[in-house]
C-alpha cells in the first residue's frame, strides 16, 4: 500500500478526479484504488510502514478503497473503515489486461468509473470529502501507470503549448 507524500498533497482538498490505468499480472484479487485517505490507516501488518506526517496527526482516521477483483477475484465494491461503502458490480480483473480507472471525489458523493462506464454514484458526505489517495493490492501482483489527480478545472498542461514553436506553426498553417 502506498498514500501519496505531503509534498504532494493538500489536506483540504475535496474536489478531485483520480485516474489510473492498472494490469493484474498475477494473483488472487485485482486492485486496491484507495481514496478519502486521512489519519492513521488501519494496521495491516507491513502494508503502510510509515504515514506521511500530516496524515498522522489528522483526526478521524477514515480510508476508503475501490476493490476491483476482490474476493477471489469474483467482485467489486467500495469499502470503508469510518466512510460509507457502496458500488457493488460483478466485474473482475484479467491478467495482463489494461485496466482505465477513475474515481470522481466531491465534497458530497463520489463516483467509480471503469473503463469509462460510470460504476456507480454514491452520496456520501464524510468529512467533506477531503483526504488523499493512493494504490494498493491484496494476494496479487500488478502494474499501475499514467496516475493523475486533477481538480473540477480538468487537467492541465504543464507547460504553456502557445508560445511552443510546433504549435505556433500548427496555427499559422490552419490560417491560411
Amino acid at each position: 500500500m502506498s498514500v501519496v507524500a505531503d509534498d504532494f498533497w493538500e489536506d483540504e482538498w475535496n474536489d478531485y478526479t483520480f485516474e489510473v490505468k492498472g494490469s493484474k499480472v498475477s494473483g488472487a484479487e485485482g486492485f486496491l484504488i484507495m481514496f478519502r485517505c486521512q489519519g492513521l490507516m488501519q494496521p495491516r501488518g507491513l502494508a503502510l510502514g510509515d504515514h506521511p506526517p500530516r496524515m498522522e496527526a489528522l483526526k478521524p482516521s477514515l480510508e476508503y478503497w475501490w476493490n476491483l477483483g476482490g474476493w477471489g477475484n469474483t467482485r467489486s465494491q467500495v469499502e470503508s473503515w469510518g466512510g460509507k461503502a457502496g458500488a457493488h458490480s460483478n466485474h473482475s480483473i484479467d491478467d495482463d489486461e489494461w485496466y482505465n480507472i477513475k474515481i470522481v471525489n466531491k465534497p458530497d458523493s463520489y463516483t467509480v468509473i471503469l473503463n469509462d462506464e460510470e460504476v456507480a454514484k454514491v452520496d456520501d458526505n464524510t468529512e467533506n470529502g477531503v483526504g488523499r489517495i493512493g494504490l494498493a493490492t491484496w494476494s496479487t501482483v500488478a502494474n499501475y501507470d499514467d496516475v493523475i489527480v486533477y481538480g473540477p478545472d480538468g487537467p492541465s498542461l504543464s507547460v504553456d503549448a502557445r508560445s511552443k514553436l510546433a504549435t505556433t506553426w500548427a496555427h499559422l498553417k490552419s490560417v491560411k
